[in-house]
């Protein structure tokens, strides 16, 4: 008995049906790490809701949901970002920033 070949591929078929050699398999290439961002070593700030949105135009009540708020006295952790300063700066009514 001889030994079976194994089955031919699709791929190996037609490659063979149009007249070419069987596709080479490409080695995949080496994953990067991606470089240490600098985002990684900035601060953070603690945001405390201390108002409740209820009765607020609906964009602040989005900017809380956005802060990760929603409840009276949570406190959320967030990088320490422009866009997060912004986003308090528009609603210093309802949040603090605890130390």
């Amino acid at each position: 008995m001889s030994p079976k070949k194994a089955d031919p591929t699709a791929d190996e078929l037609v490659a063979a049906a149009i007249g070419r050699a069987s596709p080479k398999k490409v080695a995949k290439a080496p994953e990067k790490e991606a470089p240490a961002k600098a985002a990684e070593g900035k601060k953070t700030i603690r945001i405390r809701q201390i108002r409740s949105g209820i009765g607020c135009p609906i964009e602040m009540r989005e900017t809380l949901r956005a802060l990760g708020l929603g409840k009276m006295h949570r406190v959320t952790e967030r990088k320490d970002t422009p866009e997060v300063r912004g986003m308090i700066r528009k609603i210093p009514h309802l949040v603090e920033v605890v130390e």
